[in-house]
């Protein structure tokens, strides 16, 4: 009973002296609590453990689409989800390796955009060869495999468009380098966070158009810097590729409050083909948040059935949207 107050947090009901002689036994012996005894034995759950971005997770696209997607694909494939919103108890001695290893998933899908999220539970799933994919991330340990958008042809396919219309100054615009101030994490996140993807993106960018401009436009809560049209116009931008919509459709905007009518004198693709970009006639990339979701699990089964990580990677296609939001460039 003592101890399982310890495990549970239950301060008020343990004395000091009882609680650090638990602690160190459990540290001595590198415990692990699992949830039932019969969990201690090799079997299967026909559980895969997802691991969302936030904790809030139907606020976000990003989770609440690929989750969809995620669903749909468990559901055909036979398995339910375990979604991992609990937070480690103080008193582990080590929280993401209790958190990862406690049975009662067979294995892990992550919904993880950031460089450097979760390092320490990924080398523990290693360690333990506990079946992992981690969606729109690819810097990860060889025997993890990934599912993530394909970057470069995001990034190709708005060139193109922009270049086939007679547009040679075209820049793109970034998102925030760190966490967005106003949304509740993780506690596992770094403090200073980049979005893969994003960074992908760029140097597809940087490659593609060498006398392209790249602009870092954005605070941490995602709201565009004041200055950033009016520099675009003093470097002689004509175009636009943004990171995503968001940043896409306050670009528009702020054009607009500076006087400028877009396309004719400013072409703008975002990317993610968001509802409202839709409405407002935004030419955008869409590579479907669902179809990573999907494709997540079925590198799962695939990952957990016995084969290499590395063959169970898989690249979503994207498809530019046409709208309004793209004009030939004025002479």
């Amino acid at each position: 009973m003592t101890v399982s107050r310890v495990l549970h947090g239950r301060r008020n009901k343990v004395n000091e002296e009882t609680f650090a002689r638990v602690m160190s036994a459990m540290k001595e012996l590198d415990y692990i609590p699992v949830r039932s005894a019969v969990q201690n034995r090799h079997v299967e759950t026909r559980a895969i453990g997802l691991v969302p971005y936030h904790m809030m997770v139907s606020r976000y696209k990003l989770d609440s689409v690929t989750y969809e997607g995620i669903c749909e694909q468990a559901s055909q494939e036979g398995y339910d989800l375990l979604v991992m919103l609990r937070n480690e108890s103080e008193w582990l001695a080590n929280r993401h390796e209790m958190r990862f290893l406690d049975k009662r998933s067979d294995g892990f899908v992550f919904i993880s955009p950031c460089r450097g999220d979760w390092e320490i539970a990924f080398e523990a799933l290693v360690k333990h060869e506990i079946p992992t994919v981690v969606c729109y991330r690819r810097d990860l340990p060889k025997e993890i495999a990934w599912v993530d958008a394909d970057n470069e042809n995001i990034v190709n396919s708005a060139i193109n468009r922009l270049r086939i219309s007679g547009h040679q100054r075209i820049a793109y615009i970034c998102g925030p380098d760190g966490p967005d101030a106003d949304m509740q994490l993780l506690p596992h996140l770094v403090a200073e966070r980049k979005s893969f993807d994003d960074g992908e993106r760029r140097k597809q960018f940087e490659k593609v158009c060498e006398d392209g401009v790249v602009v870092h436009a954005c605070s941490k809560g995602w709201e565009l810097d004041a200055g950033v049209v009016p520099e675009l116009v003093e470097r002689g931008v004509t175009a636009t590729v943004c990171v995503n919509d968001l940043v896409a459709l306050q670009i528009w905007s702020a054009a607009e409050e500076a006087g400028l009518i877009v396309p004719r004198d400013m072409s703008i693709i975002g990317v993610d083909n968001t509802e409202p970009g839709k409405a407002r006639g935004l030419s955008s990339v869409d590579f479907g948040y669902d179809e990573i979701g999907r494709q997540a699990v079925s590198a799962w089964v695939a990952l957990n059935s016995g084969q290499d990580a590395r063959d169970c990677c898989r690249v979503v296609p994207c498809t530019l949207i046409e709208r309004q939001s793209v004009a030939a460039a004025r002479v």
